[in-house]
């Protein structure tokens, strides 16, 4: 089913470079720290946040009458404590770390501060890869797990329980078809990232401007066999799992417990990604 919303949604339509790392300027100053700071990379020009996320328990996936099958049943998850990016990798950020485009346009939406698209899974491994040489390997720079992702899009243990990742009101927070088709007076394509409101821990377009990969292969069953404490998925399989909807998406894709999958080497004009650190630095 959700293959098929991503289709519809189609159809509708250098040397290493220099790398710091500061504190965020909304880390505990003062007194003991009571989490690990947020924190922030500077590549090249380019600097970009990384906002912790406590560990805790949720139930994750979908209740019994609501979503499809493949987010079912909804289980227990326990998750260590982690880092995931305030934004989706942007094209700035992509242009510092890889030193090349990826045929990005102006009908899609082009600029340092739009998320990257046109990527696969194969290709945001690869940048991972690449970004951790530029720093050193000093953090393991990721893609989030399915469960990390869903824990972080739904606001982690500050959670208000929206729909959407930050409000009930999809247009408050998310980039998706029917704001981004180009009709009414709206922009067509993909739109810069931090341009809608944040979810509760101050995490940006988990909901909608570009579909994310996260590490998961997908297991059509996999829900019914999670282990109940930080859950990786299956062990094999043939496609990636991709969460959050896009710009070219409905509604209904955007939703924090939707889910769906694509062959590794697949890319399209609204796959993107963000990045993902784990708590064991």
């Amino acid at each position: 089913m959700k293959r098929f919303l991503i289709t519809m949604a189609a159809i509708l339509l250098c040397a290493p470079c220099l790398f710091a790392t500061t504190p965020s300027d909304d880390a505990e100053s003062q007194g003991q720290q009571t989490q690990p700071a947020n924190f922030t990379v500077t590549v090249g020009d380019v600097t970009f946040k990384m906002i912790w996320v406590e560990g805790g328990r949720f139930d994750m996936g979908s209740p019994a009458g609501v979503g499809n099958s493949n987010e079912q049943p909804r289980h227990s998850v326990t998750l260590d404590g982690y880092w995931i990016a305030e934004t989706e990798v942007t094209q700035g950020l992509w242009r510092a770390v890889m030193g090349a485009e990826k045929g990005w346009t102006q009908g899609y939406g082009y600029g340092t501060n739009y998320p990257a698209y046109y990527v696969s899974y194969t290709e945001a491994i690869d940048f991972c890869k690449e970004l951790n040489a530029k720093t050193n390997y000093k953090y393991n720079f990721t893609l989030p797990t399915e469960a990390q992702w869903e824990y972080a899009a739904r606001g982690g243990n500050k959670s208000n329980g929206y729909t959407y990742s930050g409000s009930n009101t999809l247009d408050n927070v998310a980039w998706y078809w029917n704001n981004s088709n180009g009709n009414n007076g709206n922009t067509y394509g993909t739109h810069e990232v931090k341009t809608k409101s944040s979810n509760e821990l101050g995490i940006y377009d988990m909901s909608g401007n570009v579909w994310e990969w996260c590490s998961d292969w997908y297991g059509k069953n996999y829900y019914k066999e999670s282990p109940p404490k930080n859950p990786k998925g299956p062990s094999t399989g043939d496609r990636r799992v991709l969460r959050g909807g896009s710009w070219a998406a409905l509604p209904i894709t955007a939703e924090s417990l939707i889910a769906t999958a694509r062959n590794p080497g697949s890319s399209d004009f609204d796959f993107g990604f963000r990045l993902a650190v784990s708590s064991s630095l």
